[in-house]
């Protein structure tokens, strides 16, 4: 949208790109991407000691940051856990709050708010089970009658059967259903759903 919109009317001049004086840009990275790409001409301003943090605030308060925005964000700066995560979901088409949920089950608000500061830590183990967890559902999707909704309830319930090693189990049993596959959307539902399609 933004590449369109700049292309159709260049406005670039009039909202310049923000850098320190380490030239280390601290908004704007999208309009330089784009000014890049086109070969358009790049304008910015030196705000001697701008950090990142300050300008997060700012935009927060201008318009509400979706967790995503603080994803690229910390991703833009090269941090590696930031960086994994944005793959992550980029790699299996998901929200931040299903590759949450692949990644720390049922843990409440802390994962997010590990995000939002820029905290967020992943070890090793804990990306090997989320791309598990993820697998499962990546090989149920194209058998969903709407692939686009997965009810939070049937993700937290097929996760813990991921967690016990049945994802493919799961998997089967969603594919001799066909192209007819709909979640439940309540945990009792879902986790019954589940039962019946792994033949328990």
């Amino acid at each position: 949208k933004l590449t369109t919109s700049i292309l159709q009317r260049n406005m670039l001049p009039q909202n310049p790109i923000i850098i320190n004086e380490r030239f280390q840009v601290i908004d704007g990275q999208h309009r330089l991407e784009v000014a890049k790409n086109n070969k358009l001409e790049v304008y910015y301003i030196i705000v001697p000691g701008a950090r990142l943090e300050e300008i997060i605030a700012l935009n927060s308060n201008n318009r509400v940051w979706r967790s995503m925005d603080y994803i690229n964000s910390y991703a833009s700066q090269g941090n590696e856990d930031f960086l994994w995560i944005k793959t992550f979901i980029e790699d299996y088409a998901i929200s931040v709050t299903q590759a949450l949920t692949f990644l720390f089950g049922s843990e409440g608000t802390a994962p997010r708010a590990a995000v939002r500061t820029g905290r967020l830590t992943l070890s090793e183990e804990q990306k090997e089970t989320a791309r598990e967890r993820a697998d499962v559902l990546w090989e149920i999707r194209p058998f969903m009658v709407r692939p686009g909704f997965i009810p939070r309830a049937f993700l937290l319930e097929m996760v813990k059967v991921a967690n016990e090693g049945l994802g493919q189990r799961l998997v089967k049993g969603v594919k001799a259903r066909g192209n007819s596959f709909v979640p439940e959307s309540s945990r009792k539902e879902a986790s019954n759903q589940i039962k019946i399609l792994m033949g328990v």
